[in-house]
């Protein structure tokens, strides 16, 4: 990666650029003006960065990371399977070779260095110290073995391998073209007749809302990567991506993605770069209208539920009220065992053996509450402010900067994501899946590559320090 030059760290250091001069005559001068000097770096932080740099386990590592993101978003795995019909592993294969080189070169100390990574370790600890107490031990040590195979580890390649900032960039990438993938399952094995909700016949995002809210979660690196992209081609192919995860999506019924959809929309017309605001502005009211053509009555009328529309269909009102009812006995749950709660994987079997309802809670939130007590939750939710807050503080290191535009649209689109994931896991049993943890990692590494640029300035600026 390009190394900054002195007059970006001139302008990180004196903040936002000023207004235009006026223009002076031909024989004027302007005063010359030394670059402020930066925070001395200790020698051995640019060895490490160095030297992590040139190490040749990590290179390996950082190619075998980028499929395993792209396999493992992609449910490249679960595809193989239902169109084949072999169980050809490979996210086994890549798991087995990723493991080693993330170990050996050093990457699991490089992902556990921020508060929001470390906060889902410790989540895991505590879903582990809670498995005695578990109302089903025996499905809690399998759910927590499954957090760590998955999320975790999901956690650990994302965060632990990336050095600068144009590798991180490179796992957006991966996720982009994972999220093309999906596109592409749901297209080819869509479940259903025209008029009923899209789901699939299969694999881990097959039910309609889980699938759409993993549609809002790649959604941005479609973005980060179309709005970035220089090549026609490419800004083509992922603008084909943006429209047909929106359609996809709105086929979904899923009434949680919509909300949070609405959510990401005020977020993004309060928080937004001007040109994404600007193209929101514009685009919105047309596709909403374009949707409301297309789109058979029988899924408007769902979506129409939500606010409580004499229209509404009867299935949509019997999962509405059956989501507030497990709400309530998620909540009731978490204040008769406020310590470490019912286990991981124990709200269905303790509703089950108390009311005969076998029912997962449809709230990300209370699953965890109730599974993991008090403390688990607020571990989660500290999760999820810490990764926010990292990226924001990176992005603030560079505000105003136009050689950092890609940097801002970075984090920005990280936010969207857990922006709107966090709003559509208030709908879904999806306390322990991958995707907040990953975000997390992501969030760690830009923040790993932004000191990386500033510490390689730092000493630029020291051997080559400015004339008079």
């Amino acid at each position: 990666m390009k190394e900054p030059t002195r007059s970006g760290v001139q302008s990180y250091r004196s903040g936002p650029a000023l207004a235009p001069t006026a223009r002076l005559p031909r024989t004027a001068t302007l005063p010359v003006r030394a670059a402020a000097p930066l925070p001395g770096v200790p020698a051995h932080v640019l060895q490490r960065f160095r030297s992590d740099e040139l190490n040749s386990v990590r290179n390996i590592g950082l190619f075998l990371g980028l499929i395993f993101i792209f396999l493992r978003f992609g449910f490249v795995h679960e595809v193989l399977m239902q169109w084949v019909g072999i169980n050809t592993r490979v996210l086994l294969i890549f798991t087995v070779l990723v493991v080693p080189a993330v170990i050996a070169s050093g990457g699991l100390g490089r992902a556990l260095q921020h508060k929001p990574t470390i906060v889902w370790v410790l989540l895991t600890i505590w879903c582990l110290a809670g498995v005695p107490f578990s109302y089903w031990p025996t499905g809690s040590l399998q759910m927590v073995l499954g957090f760590l195979q998955t999320s975790l580890l999901t956690m650990v390649v994302l965060g632990g391998f990336a050095i600068t900032l144009e590798e991180t960039y490179r796992y957006y990438f991966a996720i982009a073209c994972a999220a093309l993938v999906n596109i592409l399952t749901g297209k080819l094995f869509a479940k259903g007749e025209d008029g009923e909700r899209f789901q699939l016949d299969f694999g881990s995002i097959g039910n309609s809302n889980d699938f759409a809210a993993h549609l809002l979660f790649v959604f941005p690196f479609l973005l980060f990567v179309f709005l970035g992209a220089k090549s026609k081609v490419l800004k083509g192919v992922t603008l084909f991506g943006i429209v047909a995860a929106i359609y996809i999506g709105a086929t979904t019924g899923s009434r949680g993605a919509m909300l949070s959809l609405l959510g990401l929309l005020l977020f993004v017309l309060i928080r937004a770069p001007g040109r994404i605001r600007a193209m929101l502005i514009t685009l919105v009211p047309i596709t909403f209208v374009v949707l409301v053509l297309v789109l058979p009555q029988s899924l408007l009328d769902r979506y129409a539920s939500t606010f409580g529309s004499d229209g509404a269909v009867t299935e949509a009102t019997e999962s509405g009220e059956s989501r507030k009812d497990a709400f309530k006995r998620g909540i009731a749950l978490t204040l008769r065992n406020p310590i470490f709660g019912v286990g991981t994987n124990g709200f269905g079997e303790v509703e089950g053996h108390n009311s005969g309802k076998w029912m997962a809670s449809h709230n990300a939130y209370v699953q965890v509450s109730s599974e993991t007590g008090i403390p688990g939750f607020l571990l989660m939710i500290a999760g999820i402010v810490f990764t926010y807050r990292l990226l924001s503080s990176t992005s603030r290191m560079y505000q105003g900067q136009p050689g950092w535009k890609k940097l801002h649209l970075a984090t920005f689109c990280a936010q969207m994501s857990l922006v709107s994931f966090s709003i559509a896991i208030f709908f879904l049993s999806m306390g322990y899946t991958m995707y907040l943890p990953a975000l997390a990692a992501l969030a760690v590494a830009l923040h790993r590559g932004v000191r990386r640029d500033l510490a390689l300035a730092a000493d630029q600026q020291t051997r080559s320090p400015a004339k008079a």
